[in-house]
């Protein structure tokens, strides 16, 4: 049975983090978020602990980009899923391969 403190509880459920889960918390969460907004989102990689997503629609060439990823989409990744390391690329130009969730 798991610790009830918070931060044994955060370390025995987020290392390692299954791709399932992290996907899961991508379409529930980020991406009605971008969509409201009216951007589009796709899947570039999950790799072990890293993420990448490309941004389209209205975050194409958008300066505030930055602030959507490190005020907004890290935080919520990183509370989640700490050890994940989050890439964005946007543009009109989607990624050879990248999938649009």
């Amino acid at each position: 049975m798991p610790r009830r403190s918070p931060g044994v509880l955060v370390y025995l459920t987020l290392m390692g983090a299954p791709r399932d889960q992290i996907m899961e918390v991508v379409r529930d969460i980020v991406r009605p978020l971008i969509q409201a907004d009216g951007g589009q989102i796709y899947l570039v990689a999950l790799a072990d602990r890293a993420l990448t997503l490309h941004l389209a629609g209205r975050f194409s060439g958008c300066p505030g980009n930055t602030l959507t990823k490190r005020r907004v989409l890290e935080p919520l990744l990183a509370a989640r899923f700490p050890d994940l390391k989050l890439e964005i690329t946007t543009g009109p130009l989607i990624p050879k391969g990248a999938e649009q969730l």
